[in-house]
């Protein structure tokens, strides 16, 4: 399998496509946002036998891609991920580490600055937004421990403000 991006005009009309391959595992597109320079930030995850993880592929505006980061390990879960650009021009990742939601930060150069994982809220991190004060407020669910819960995290560079 490949990840696949297709870029359309404002009508829907195709202008072009690209796909992107990882020689040693299948992956599938989870989130794309566009960035501030014109081009696309692409949050994919990656299957393999022993070892899931997560790949992340920064595309020009042409759809030519420009570098690629793979932080890889069996404790990300297929599922819900997110990413965003955030105000330092570089990135914030979401998604679920075992049973529990977790955030990556990331600089404009897809290396990773630091990691969080919000252990015994058992949610999975579905959308990650950063706010003015220069956290992060993290939208998720906990379908998989029984009836369907909405969960609400804000974080700052401390760890959890507020939980709802």
């Amino acid at each position: 399998q490949t990840a696949l991006l297709i870029k359309t005009d404002s009508a829907g009309n195709k202008e072009w496509e690209r796909t992107f391959e990882d020689a040693y595992t299948d992956s599938e597109g989870q989130s794309v946002q566009q960035t501030i320079d014109g081009g696309y930030i692409m949050l994919c995850y990656k299957y393999a036998s022993t070892d899931g993880g997560i790949w992340l592929i920064k595309i020009d505006s042409q759809g030519r891609k420009l570098w690629d980061r793979t932080f890889q390990g069996s404790i990300w879960t297929d599922g819900d991920r997110s990413i965003q650009q955030t105000s330092d021009g570089g990135y914030i990742i979401t998604g679920l580490l075992g049973a529990n939601a977790s955030l990556i930060k990331v600089n404009s150069e897809g290396n990773g600055e630091w990691y969080r994982t919000f252990e015994g809220i058992n949610f999975g991190g579905i959308s990650v937004q950063q706010v003015n004060d220069g956290g992060y407020i993290v939208a998720g669910s906990n379908d998989m421990m029984g009836p369907l819960e909405m969960v609400l995290i804000k974080t700052d560079a401390d760890g959890i403000v507020w939980e709802s």
